[in-house]
């Protein structure tokens, strides 16, 4: 609508924050596509999100918050090995990690001293080592009024790390608890629009791991799974009229984040065999979508790919 509303969509948590923080002082026109206050700021941080999955009934694991180093103790209650992540964007300090794992007891508290002298604020969790298809996800979208729903579930087949990370390839698929465990989540959380939940199945066990509150980076595949969570939210703050508001059921579809399958080769443990049998494995769905690329539109393909050969460039004449 060019003379319509400006509907902005975050896609980081840092991105969510910033809006969040100045949702006031924008002009009428620019509607922002973020929940209210009180359900994303607690939603922003690890813990707080942690505490709201338990009290919506998910299995949520043991998890120490470690914001001083008063509380490096009562980590030593938590089984090895352990997963350190920063509670927020903006408390990964100025050394940051995304995640480590932590596999003897020893290495616990100096590594945690250091990310605190760096300004960091942790959460520390056991971490459940399972093959990367056993880490799964739901793209979700609410309504704003709370009467519909649009639930996109699905498993990564890859990972861009050994430890997890960004999704390299991925798929829908048919997984009722899941979708329960998520509805459960939105329903006590309060949340509406577009977001994420990660979880993590261990056995006949389901570990809510977190909830992303913003567009997913792999939003692309519920669009291509039947179900396009950023239309309805567009459609929905832009005040278009949404038609039909239930929902078409997922289909099978699979997606491929490639600059992640860049990483993944670079990992420790990257194979170019590997990553040659995820692709094919990929091509076999009947519905695909990668992110960036498409030939149908080729130019945020072709900037992305121009901002990485400038990048590697300024490496190589770096001295």
């Amino acid at each position: 609508i060019p003379s319509g509303p400006v509907v902005v969509l975050p896609t980081s948590d840092r991105l969510v924050d910033v809006l969040h923080r100045g949702r006031d002082r924008f002009p009428a026109r620019v509607v922002l596509a973020i929940p209210a206050a009180d359900v994303v700021v607690p939603l922003l941080d690890k813990a707080s999100a942690a505490e709201a999955a338990k009290a919506a009934g998910l299995d949520v694991l043991p998890w120490v918050a470690v914001r001083d180093a008063g509380d490096i103790a009562a980590t030593g209650s938590l089984p090895l090995p352990l997963a350190v992540r920063p509670t927020r964007w903006d408390t990964a300090g100025s050394d940051p990690v995304k995640v480590a794992v932590l596999r003897d007891r020893a290495a616990v508290r100096p590594m945690l001293e250091h990310q605190l002298s760096c300004g960091a604020e942790l959460v520390v969790q056991p971490y459940v080592e399972v093959p990367d298809d056993a880490v799964e996800f739901v793209l979700a979208w609410r309504s704003a009024d709370g009467t519909a729903t649009a639930l996109c579930e699905g498993r990564k087949r890859r990972q861009a790390a050994p430890d997890g990370g960004v999704m390299v390839w991925g798929e829908t698929a048919d997984r009722p608890d899941a979708r329960r465990a998520a509805t459960a989540f939105l329903d006590a959380s309060g949340y509406t629009g577009i977001g994420g939940i990660e979880l993590i199945r261990d056995g006949d066990r389901l570990w809510f791991v977190e909830c992303n509150p913003r567009l997913e980076a792999i939003h692309f595949l519920a669009a291509r799974a039947g179900q396009d969570h950023v239309a309805m939210e567009y459609r929905q703050r832009a005040g278009v009229e949404p038609g039909d508001r239930t929902p078409p059921p997922n289909v099978a579809a699979a997606a491929w984040v490639g600059a992640a399958a860049l990483a993944a080769l670079r990992a420790p443990g990257g194979s170019p065999w590997r990553t040659a049998r995820d692709w094919l494995a990929f091509r076999r769905s009947p519905r695909r979508a990668r992110a960036v690329w498409s030939w149908r539109d080729p130019g945020p393909g072709l900037a992305v790919a121009a901002r990485l050969l400038a990048a590697a460039g300024r490496r190589r004449s770096s001295p």
